[in-house]
């Protein structure tokens, strides 16, 4: 056994896979394996989505400061959401959340003789979930 030599038997040792890890089976116990299968679980699953129509707008300044937006949709829950900048593609700010009855907006305090841009989209809540359509067409005009 000198000089360099091994052993035969300790290299060639075999084991079984309870030998490598000693306590443990290969077998996974049913409570973590499963999933549960009570009605809370199902509850929790989230509703199918909402498809909201893209509105369409249209933008008029009949009074100084003033912008009115009227678009073609009105659904049933469904709420609108102004939105205007005196850029075309940022800075957008929030200017109002209308029911869907009305199909029209003021947005007031803007600055004469300047150019304003509006977009609009639906929202509608469906068991705390929020949908959102897609925004209007830009629309543009310049305040009187």
């Amino acid at each position: 056994m000198g000089n360099g030599a091994v052993d035969i038997n300790f290299a060639m040792k075999t084991t079984s896979s309870s030998d490598n890890n000693p306590g443990t089976s290969t077998e996974k116990p049913a409570t973590s394996a499963t999933k549960p299968t009570t009605t809370a679980a199902k509850n929790n699953t989230r509703p199918a989505p909402v498809k909201l129509r893209t509105p369409t707008i249209k933008v008029k300044s009949s009074a100084k400061k003033k912008a009115q937006i009227i678009w073609n949709l009105k659904g049933n829950g469904v709420k609108y959401q102004v939105y205007y900048s005196t850029k075309k593609n940022k800075g957008y700010k929030k200017a109002a959340t209308i029911n869907s009855s009305k199909g029209k907006a003021t947005v007031k305090k803007l600055k004469s003789k300047k150019k304003y841009y509006f977009k609009v989209r639906c929202s509608k809540t469906v068991k705390g979930h929020t949908y959102y359509s897609a925004y209007s067409k830009i629309k543009s005009i310049k305040i009187k």
